[in-house]
């Protein structure tokens, strides 16, 4: 696996520009795009680099989905979007995106249960579960502290 997820807090209101400019055609890259419209992305914080794979964070993404933690919300289509767009996953998180925050306690996860439905999908490895419970984290810390006006926006390429 190879690929990185990097975060970034933007204004709920930049998601409207950002899916306006955004062009699949083109294959304009979204920090082009980003730039474009006004909207220099920042990461968040020192590590706000996932620190596996980025391709580790979309499977994480899935197991998420799979239990009913992680949702489609309103920003579903901007998403796919911004994905097609720049040629890189795109997530764009609040909180509304997961059923309940206290669901994303890395404690709640046993390791061997995200590895093996990395296993499941074809790209398990020895430390899937510790990867998975690394993001889980992340994931927690960075979409807890949002304001209401926020979104975390993770690209994944």
């Amino acid at each position: 696996m190879s690929a990185s997820a990097s975060f970034f807090v933007i204004d709920r209101a930049a998601i409207s520009d950002l899916t306006a400019a955004a062009d699949p055609e083109s294959g304009t890259g979204l920090y082009a795009v980003a730039h474009a419209v006004g909207h220099d992305l920042d990461a968040v914080a020192e590590g706000a680099v996932f620190p596996w794979s980025g391709y580790c964070f979309v499977f994480l993404m899935e197991f998420l989905a799979s239990r009913g933690v992680y949702r489609a919300t309103e920003f579903t289509d901007a998403e796919q979007l911004l994905s097609s767009s720049a040629g890189v996953g795109a997530y764009l998180l609040t909180p509304a995106s997961f059923t309940d925050l206290a669901l994303l306690d890395p404690d709640r996860y046993d390791e061997s249960d995200i590895r093996r439905y990395f296993d499941e999908l074809g790209v398990g490895f020895t430390e899937a579960g510790v990867a998975g419970k690394d993001g889980i984290a992340g994931l927690a810390e960075h979409v807890g502290a949002l304001d209401s006006d926020q979104a975390l926006l993770v690209l994944v390429g």
